[in-house]
């Protein structure tokens, strides 16, 4: 039995301690792995309207050809029909163009996001947030059972935080939200700010199952140490958890000082960013 702790603490000791440029390659790979499953929902998401407007072109080729024929005369009984076929001509048009306005949102919430993710400035809380839970909306589950609530301060301030830390830390931890309510009878998810001080505070806090009764504490964000419940995992099809978000988030975040928090109350489970203010 010594000998098997002794192995395991060895083992975690060489996690703990890998070069920062495994991690780096490691972290990379990750965002393009976040990417690949934005894009398996958008294609799932941008399919409906794509639909859409393949018939309502069709309507259009084929309700045009009536509305090219000369217009019938004030006395002509055709008159009436003649203006229906413009009605509905035009009320088509009217909703190709919605179709394609909502095809364009979505591409744009994306673009805006990979902005972020490649610049190097100052970061808009509230804007990434609010774009973060609009992308969150290409998986079928967040946008169908999921009920948000977003409840963040109009004037957040800027933050010292590159986009490449802050989105992919932010999109693990709202995933382990989302898979931690996948079997809850209510699935509300709450995200909300606060200034203290000269700290912001952002709380995402899910209704779903909990913390482990042993967590085990900070082991939590230990790499590749996950304790979900096998059923969890079995809701989404291969899917398996190696223990990376809390820790990924940690590691990611704490660069700028942020420090990464797990809480949880009678109603939910909430994981606390407290982030420093720039002085």
């Amino acid at each position: 039995m010594m000998k098997m702790d002794k192995a395991i603490q060895q083992e975690e000791d060489i996690l703990e301690n890998l070069p920062e440029e495994y991690l780096e390659l490691l972290f990379q790979k990750d965002r393009q792995g976040q990417w690949g499953q934005w894009i398996h929902g958008l294609i799932h998401n941008i399919n409906g309207p794509l639909q859409n407007i393949s018939i309502l072109g069709e309507m259009l080729v084929q309700g045009q050809a009536r509305i090219n024929q000369p217009p019938p005369t004030a006395d002509s009984p055709e008159l009436v029909a003649w203006r229906q076929a413009a009605e509905k001509q035009a009320h088509r048009l009217k909703q190709l163009n919605q179709q394609v306005g909502l095809l364009g949102e979505m591409l744009q919430d994306f673009m805006q996001l990979h902005q972020v993710e490649q610049s190097d400035s100052e970061v808009d809380l509230k804007f990434v947030i609010g774009k973060l839970v609009r992308v969150f909306r290409a998986d079928p589950f967040f946008k169908h059972q999921v009920k948000l609530e977003l409840q963040l301060n109009e004037t957040l301030p800027f933050v010292r935080i590159r986009g490449r830390d802050l989105v992919p830390a932010l999109v693990h931890i709202i995933d382990n939200a989302l898979v931690a309510m996948r079997q809850s009878p209510e699935k509300r998810l709450t995200i909300q700010s606060r200034l203290k001080d000269k700290h912001i505070q952002i709380i995402i806090k899910d209704s779903g199952c909990g913390l482990p009764e042993k967590s085990g504490g900070r082991r939590l964000f230990e790499l590749f140490h996950s304790q979900w419940h096998p059923s969890l995992a079995q809701t989404r099809a291969n899917e398996k958890h190696f223990g990376l978000g809390l820790f990924a988030a940690q590691r990611l975040l704490s660069r700028y000082g942020v420090e990464v928090s797990l809480h949880h109350d009678g109603e939910g489970t909430s994981t606390v960013l407290t982030i420093p203010l720039p002085t």
